[in-house]
């Protein structure tokens, strides 16, 4: 699978399923969380026959049904509920993912990174479609589709935690994201609304800002990782300003939400 930053030219696969980034940054959670006895044990209860090398490896493909086998076994294994959220905040520091991430972060600005999710989504998942709906200076709105088929929930909050920490390849704090629509759960696709701290932070390593900050939800917070409402957003956290232009109606009203959302969050 090939992807080009600098444009729209790209080769991407049209089997659902994950790459091998995926499988490394999930087995990798596992290994912190549960050991080496545990990925043993993840892999077993998956029915998983392929060694960690072959499925770890960057260029291999695992197909839907495998990928959410092995997503549950790593949740039934680490007791971590919302594991498909948390591979996503660290999928970006992978290795199979260092040359796309490091090219996306020599763009400079988050909203510059957005404007190329497709390329970025095809790195992780196959036979999906993201485009950037808005993208500008501390916010975005990106739509993700299936291609000929249905997307699965662990997908849907896989994407959620990287998108989350896109921003952080700029030198941002993390993205506080809410799904207003969701394949998963019956919509035509997975709407999601983003903002953040357009100010940069100070941070030896972005990646430092990654997983235990919880900075995704859902429109209904029953649904957050673990049943539980993110922590509000700091008091120092800016609210982006909404552009006059380049939204319409139905887009501009759901990062308008978004805003006042976070506002309500700093006031609490």
């Amino acid at each position: 699978m090939t992807v080009a930053v600098d444009g729209d030219e790209r080769s991407g696969s049209p089997r659902p399923g994950v790459s091998g980034s995926v499988v490394q940054a999930l087995v990798s959670l596992i290994r912190f969380e549960a050991g080496e006895t545990g990925v043993a044990q993840a892999l077993a209860l998956a029915a998983e026959e392929r060694t960690f090398p072959v499925l770890a490896d960057a260029a291999s493909w695992t197909p839907l049904a495998d990928a959410t086998a092995l997503f549950a076994a790593g949740a039934l294994v680490t007791g971590d509920e919302a594991i498909a959220l948390h591979v996503g905040q660290e999928i970006l520091w992978t290795g199979g993912a260092v040359e796309v991430t490091t090219r996306l972060a020599e763009l400079g600005e988050p909203e510059a990174a957005f404007r190329h999710i497709g390329a970025l989504i095809e790195q992780f998942e196959g036979a999906t479609e993201a485009v950037a709906l808005e993208a500008g200076p501390g916010h975005a709105l990106v739509e993700v589709s299936t291609v000929g088929g249905v997307r699965h929930a662990q997908l849907c909050e896989m994407t959620r935690g990287l998108l989350s920490q896109l921003p952080t390849l700029s030198g941002r704090s993390p993205a506080r994201v809410i799904e207003h629509q969701c394949a998963a759960r019956g919509g035509r696709s997975c709407r999601y609304a983003l903002a953040w701290d357009p100010a940069p932070v100070h941070s030896d390593h972005p990646g430092t800002l990654t997983r235990t900050a919880e900075y995704v939800e859902r429109d209904d917070p029953a649904s957050s990782a673990n049943g539980h409402r993110p922590p509000p957003v700091a008091a120092d956290v800016e609210v982006p300003d909404i552009p006059e232009a380049h939204l319409d109606g139905v887009h501009r009203a759901e990062v308008e939400l978004l805003v006042e959302q976070l506002s309500a969050a700093r006031a609490a």
